[in-house]
């Protein structure tokens, strides 16, 4: 039996397109951060500016994950070992205390920090494999999971609902390191 192993594997061929999708599912991930935000501040052009990135945020990642896998024939892939991390989503959700403490008129100084705060955080997130930890594939009605197939991939899967070693995940691959299911 191959020993879960998924972060060593997502380490190897780490490309353009994958660092893309990480920022992609980063962005996503904080979608309703923004959300929040747009409601804590004061004025009407930052308060819409953050609400139009926090809904197009959401709606990438619905698109990225939802739509677009479905537009590809799925491949059924034999799940031999499987790790839920979704414990580790109240952690990251921590991050999510950023509106409770931004002024409602935030200086310019304060919504650069804002920005260099998000900026450490997508740098830790992408190089540091959080794509298990989504607290808006969550909401979605999705979980991530760490598995390892019988093929001898390791990586992240978003799926519906749990997966156990010896079911078969119907899915697509979106890069080198995540896999989409599609259908149930």
């Amino acid at each position: 039996m191959v020993a879960l192993r998924p972060r060593d594997a997502m380490q190897r061929g780490v490309t353009p397109t994958t660092i893309a999708i990480r920022l992609r599912l980063f962005g996503g991930s904080y979608a309703p951060l923004l959300l929040m935000l747009a409601l804590r501040f004061d004025g009407l052009v930052l308060r819409v500016a953050i609400a139009a990135a926090g809904v197009l945020f959401l709606a990438d990642t619905a698109r990225l994950v939802l739509w677009l896998p479905r537009r590809v024939q799925p491949s059924p892939f034999l799940v031999t070992e499987v790790k839920d991390h979704g414990s580790q989503v109240a952690g990251y959700l921590a991050s999510y205390l950023l509106p409770l403490l931004v002024v409602p008129t935030p200086t310019v100084t304060d919504l650069l920090a804002y920005a260099l705060f998000l900026t450490v955080v997508a740098l830790v997130y992408v190089r540091s494999e959080m794509l298990d930890i989504n607290p808006t594939l969550y909401v979605l009605g999705l979980r991530v999971l760490e598995v390892v197939t019988a093929e001898g991939w390791a990586g992240c899967a978003i799926v519906k609902s749990a997966l156990a070693p010896g079911d078969t995940l119907h899915g697509v691959h979106v890069d080198n390191s995540l896999l989409v299911q599609v259908g149930s």
